[in-house]
C-alpha cells in the first residue's frame, strides 16, 4: 500500500514533497499523489519555483483520478504563472477531452505541440516511465482523444 511506503507528510519540505508526489503520478497512484502534492503546494511559497511543477503534478493526478474539473483549475492556475510549461496544456487537453469539450481539448493539445512539436503518447510514456495502471491509461486516453499522436 502507498501509505506504508510514505514518510509522514510533516517530514517533507516543499521540493521533497513535489518530487515524491510526481513519483506517485508516474506510478499511477493518483490519490497518494494528490495528498503529497497538496502538502507540497501548502509548503511552497505563493510564487516559489516549486509552485508551477506542483500544480502540474496536481493537475495530472486529478486527471488520473477522474477529477477533471479540479484538473482544469490546477492547469489554469499554473497557466497564469507560465504559458510555456507544456504539461499544463496537456492537462487541459486530457481533462477537456474527458469532459466532452472536444474543441478546447484540441486547442490545448495544439498549444502543447507548438511547444514540443515531436510530442506523442509514446514519447510521453518513455519520458517519464509511467507504470501501466488504470490511472495512467486514463491520462493517455484523454491525450489521445484530444489529438496527441500515438
Amino acid at each position: 500500500s502507498p501509505r506504508r511506503r510514505r514518510a509522514p507528510l510533516r517530514a517533507f519540505s516543499g521540493p521533497v514533497a513535489a518530487f515524491a508526489g510526481w513519483g506517485y503520478v508516474w506510478l499511477g497512484e493518483p490519490e497518494a499523489s494528490l495528498e503529497v502534492l497538496g502538502e507540497a503546494l501548502r509548503l511552497s511559497r505563493r510564487f516559489g519555483f516549486w509552485r508551477l511543477p506542483t500544480l502540474g503534478g496536481l493537475g495530472l493526478a486529478a486527471v488520473q483520478a477522474g477529477r477533471d474539473a479540479a484538473a482544469l483549475a490546477y492547469a489554469e492556475e499554473g497557466l497564469r504563472l507560465s504559458t510555456t510549461y507544456p504539461t499544463l496544456h496537456r492537462i487541459r487537453a486530457a481533462a477537456c477531452a474527458h469532459l466532452g469539450r472536444e474543441d478546447e481539448a484540441r486547442a490545448a493539445i495544439a498549444e502543447a505541440l507548438r511547444l514540443v512539436p515531436d510530442d506523442s503518447i509514446s514519447t510521453g510514456r518513455a519520458r517519464s516511465g509511467y507504470a501501466d495502471t488504470p490511472a495512467t491509461r486514463r491520462w493517455f486516453e484523454g491525450l489521445r482523444r484530444a489529438g496527441l499522436p500515438g
